[in-house]
């Protein structure tokens, strides 16, 4: 940053549970990084009338808050859901909530809920050209539809944890609805679900396609078994067009762990 010519930009290595007690109070604050309660010295270094933007949640199951302090309290405002690395130190020895890595599982499978009404499915992250679809879902009261006329991205995500060394495999089922689907020109360009598996550092150890659609057609059930590496930590589902074009309709998707 000095051989830059930056002058306004100062730099500590350390727990950033603790924040920066010495430079506080702070108008603004960003945390890159997701803690599952907002850290107490950083919500005390905040200024009044200042904010802060963090992931809270579950290791996997996060949300972007936008809080604002208000006459000493923090106000908090639910934005997206996203995921981030843990908070390390003093945040995650005071985690109440752990991942469960020998019953991993789809959260929000059938597409029902979405608690703040921000017309966001919860539970999936990084959505791109998704909305609920109320119309003839399979299950339920709606699906999730992924649509688009152009190649670029429709999908959502969501993380898990798992234990390769415990989990053999996943049995996956679920329901899809098409139109018009039209692959893109890459081999990734393609509608469907795919699984990422990463070891403990966080390397992909594998990518591998669940199903994949085209063309038009009616509620067909998809059950798939897929192997799991041994070396698998996390997983990251990746559901939708892709960069495909059409439209997609998804409903009841459901994992199963299968033991070694």
């Amino acid at each position: 940053l000095k051989k830059l010519g930056y002058k306004n930009v100062h730099v500590r290595d350390g727990d950033g549970y603790k924040g920066w007690e010495e430079h506080a109070p702070f108008d603004s604050i960003i945390v890159t990084c997701s803690p599952e309660s907002v850290p107490a010295p950083l919500a005390d270094q905040l200024k009044e009338g200042g904010r802060m933007i963090i992931p809270l949640g579950e290791r996997y199951q996060q949300a972007f808050y936008l809080l604002r302090k208000t006459e000493g309290k923090l106000v908090k405002e639910k934005l997206v859901a996203t995921l981030f690395v843990p908070m390390t130190g003093q945040s995650e020895d005071e985690r109440l909530v752990k991942p469960d890595p020998l019953n991993p599982t789809v959260v929000n499978g059938d597409f029902e809920y979405d608690l703040n009404d921000d017309d966001r499915v919860d539970g999936w992250h990084y959505q791109r050209q998704v909305e609920f679809c109320e119309e003839s879902p399979m299950s339920g009261k709606r699906c999730l539809r992924f649509e688009s006329q152009t190649n670029d991205l429709s999908q959502a995500l969501q993380g898990g944890g798992i234990d390769g060394n415990r989990i053999a495999g996943l049995d996956l089922a679920v329901w899809a609805r098409t139109k018009d689907i039209i692959p893109g020109s890459n081999r990734e360009d393609r509608a469907g679900i795919s699984i990422h598996f990463y070891d403990h550092i966080r390397r992909e150890v594998a990518n591998i396609p669940v199903a994949t659609w085209r063309g038009t057609g009616n509620w067909q059930q998809t059950k798939r078994r897929i192997a799991v590496p041994r070396s698998a930590r996390e997983m990251v589902i990746r559901i939708g067009l892709n960069g495909a074009r059409g439209q997609l309709d998804l409903d009841d998707f459901k994992i199963r762990a299968v033991r070694r």
